[in-house]
């Protein structure tokens, strides 16, 4: 995809929830632009599915079993980090974002928590 608009030569992206489903389709889109991408899903086999699926493809995308909702596993998940937001940061992906030691966020990135408006407890979406 060099040279179009909707490239994303350079960028690390994360996807929870990638090993089926809209999470797995996220994360083949976001290779296939070009990002660096970690699969991460509570079934373990069910993301590294996703990472042969990318290589199948000539893409590379790391696989991660990670329970989002299990905070003591996330410094293994994202240990000494620095997320780096140039885009949309929803629900688990704001909290493990703003979870990271820091955060540098360019002028195109939003935040947001699906449930706010809702008076549901924000955590996770």
């Amino acid at each position: 995809m060099k040279n179009s608009p909707f490239s994303l030569e350079g960028k690390t992206a994360m996807v929870t929830g990638a090993g089926a489903g809209i999470g797995r389709a996220c994360t083949l889109a976001l290779a296939r632009a070009g990002a660096r991408v970690m699969a991460t899903d509570l079934d373990e086999s069910a993301a590294v599915q996703t990472a042969a699926l990318a290589d199948e493809e000539g893409l590379t995308v790391s696989a991660l079993q990670q329970d989002v909702c299990e905070e003591a596993r996330w410094p293994e998940v994202v240990a000494a980090t620095v997320a780096a937001v140039d885009g949309v940061a929803v629900g688990a992906g704001m909290n493990l974002a703003l979870g990271c030691d820091v955060v540098v966020a360019t002028d195109r990135a939003r935040f947001s928590e699906i449930f706010v408006r809702r008076g549901l407890t924000v955590d996770f979406g």
